[in-house]
């Protein structure tokens, strides 16, 4: 996998650091998490600061653009980022008796 970094913006009012980047490489598309730990490294952040915003890739191409986030402290992430939903799972018993 080779990243080539696109854009770099520092955004002092979110405490953040953006990322867009060019991603080359064989096989399935790279993982958030492999791309978690390259942008974490990247930057000399933890990786629970880091966030993969999108991963876009055209159909059959080895090619992706990521936008990632790097936040300078957990604080600033919670206050920008929407926490996870995790989905309930439902009874299908259940839902046709409503």
């Amino acid at each position: 996998m080779k990243i080539d970094i696109i854009q770099k913006r520092e955004n002092s009012l979110l405490k953040r650091t953006e990322y867009r980047a060019k991603v080359t490489f064989q096989g399935a598309t790279p993982s958030n998490g492999d791309l978690k730990k390259h942008f974490a490294k990247t930057a000399s952040a933890a990786e629970d600061v880091t966030v993969i915003r999108k991963i876009s890739t055209e159909f059959g191409a080895s090619k992706a653009v990521v936008d990632a986030l790097v936040y300078s402290d957990a604080t600033s992430l919670k206050n920008y980022e929407a926490p996870e939903k995790k989905k309930e799972a439902k009874n299908p018993v259940e839902e046709k008796a409503e």
